[in-house]
Order: C-alpha cells, then sequence, then structure tokens
C-alpha cells in the first residue's frame, strides 16, 4: 500500500491563517503533515519577532506533524554562488518564478541561510530534521551543507534524498500553480494524478500552499482527494518518518 506525504508549504506568520486552515483539512481526515517554515523575513513578517507563532508551530509538532525547515528568505539570489551559465540561471528563476533561493549557492552561503534558520527554529524549541529548498531547486554544495548541520534529509521535486546513506527515494510531489492561467487545469490534473495514485497503491507526495486557498475549487480538490486516500487506505506520514521506515533499504543513489 501506497503512503502520502503531504507537506505545508511557506509556513510562517504571514501566513498562518492559511496554515491554520490547511492544518484542519489535513486533521479532519486523521493525517499528519510536514509544515516547511520559511524562518526568516518573509512578507513582511519574521518568525523570531512573533511572540505567537512559535507556539502554532509547537502545537501541531505535539499534534504529531513534523516541522521541517524551507529557506531563510524564499527569495531567489543571483549575486556569487555556484557558477553555472546564464541561461540555466535564467531557467532557475523562471522556474521557480523567483522563489528559488538555493538554486546556486555555494556551501558557505548555504550554510549561513541554513544555520540562521536551524537557529531560530531551536530558539522556539523545535525539533528539525528535514529541508525543503523553496522550489525544491538546491545546488549539490547547498545539500553537502545541510548534511554537515546535521539534517537528515533533503527534498527535490522528484524525491526525498536521505543524507544519512545517500539514498534517493523516488516520489514526485504534485503542486498547484496558483495566480496564473494555468491554475484551473493543475488542479484538474493533480487531482487524476492523485487519484490515480491512491487506487493504484502508490506512493505520492502533495504539496499545499498558502495560495491555493485564494481558489475555492482547489481546496475542495484537496479535500476529495485525502477523503479518497483514506478510504483507500492509504497511509499519511512525515517526511522524517517516511525515510526512518526506509533507513537501511537500498533504492537509488543520490
Amino acid at each position: 500500500m501506497g503512503e502520502l506525504l503531504v507537506s505545508l508549504h511557506d509556513v510562517s506568520p504571514a501566513t498562518v491563517h492559511e496554515t491554520r486552515r490547511w492544518l484542519s483539512l489535513v486533521e479532519d481526515q486523521g493525517m499528519s503533515a510536514t509544515l516547511l517554515v520559511i524562518a526568516g523575513l518573509w512578507r513582511g513578517r519574521f518568525l523570531g519577532d512573533d511572540d505567537t507563532f512559535g507556539e502554532v508551530l509547537r502545537s501541531a509538532a505535539r499534534s504529531g506533524h513534523e516541522i521541517a525547515l524551507h529557506g531563510w528568505t524564499h527569495r531567489h539570489l543571483t549575486e556569487g554562488g555556484v557558477h553555472r551559465s546564464p541561461l540555466v540561471r535564467v531557467a532557475h528563476h523562471a522556474l521557480s518564478r523567483g522563489c528559488g533561493e538555493f538554486a546556486d549557492l555555494d556551501e558557505g552561503q548555504a550554510s549561513s541561510r541554513i544555520a540562521s534558520g536551524l537557529a531560530v527554529l531551536h530558539r522556539e524549541g523545535l525539533d528539525v530534521r528535514g529541508f525543503t529548498p523553496p522550489a525544491w531547486l538546491s545546488s549539490a554544495e547547498t545539500r553537502r551543507a545541510a548534511a554537515a548541520h546535521g539534517l537528515d534529509y533533503v527534498t527535490s521535486q522528484v524525491a526525498i534524498h536521505d543524507l544519512r546513506n545517500g539514498i534517493a527515494h523516488r516520489i514526485f510531489a504534485i503542486s498547484q500553480r496558483p495566480g496564473c492561467s494555468l491554475t484551473r487545469v493543475a488542479g484538474i490534473g493533480n487531482e487524476l494524478l492523485g487519484e490515480a495514485a491512491v487506487r493504484g497503491g502508490r506512493s505520492i507526495r502533495l504539496a499545499l500552499h498558502p495560495d491555493d486557498l485564494r481558489h475555492e475549487e482547489l481546496f475542495e480538490a484537496t479535500r476529495r482527494l485525502l477523503v479518497s486516500a483514506r478510504r483507500h487506505g492509504v497511509a499519511a506520514c512525515t517526511y522524517a518518518d517516511f525515510v526512518d521506515q526506509r533507513i537501511g533499504r537500498r533504492e537509488f543513489a543520490a
């Protein structure tokens, strides 16, 4: 039987209402999720200056959800970093819509931002084991930095990379694209893909963003998929639980 890995992206004080709504939907189905937290300043709000949002995260962790790092600023950097062709840099920027913060960082730059993010989350009393870079884009140097900071895994859009043993668990993450002309088409397509995976007993990752909630039809499509997953006996788990269940299994070299 497959597994369903739900991730809530762009979790921050600026998206507390959206985070709570997604959490409520997931919990209504008796499921757990991985909350991807932007630890630095984003949309004018900073977790380190917020007196209440830390308790939102701690409460989620006590309820069985996982807290993971999702970057520092969530903005694509163009200065310095790993040498890449201008074409690759433009492609990264276009694919990420300006959010690929770790796409081209060298190890020192990545290490500094990861350390800053972890420090904020640790001060809030939160245990952090994993890292999903914005837009799922990260340089090899970023992954080395994450391992050096003791993180257990890094995700890309196509896999969960276990940093402890170099194994990549190949599971594609389906995601909406709110705010563009393809939003409704993507929503229908993702629901069909998710439903096919659920019925076929395959594992699937479902990425939920706060801006998805601008479109009520995306919320309803997600609700239907979660209900279907529960009806078909698909187990929901966090990313950390997923890699722990597979420690020692040989799948693919990362």
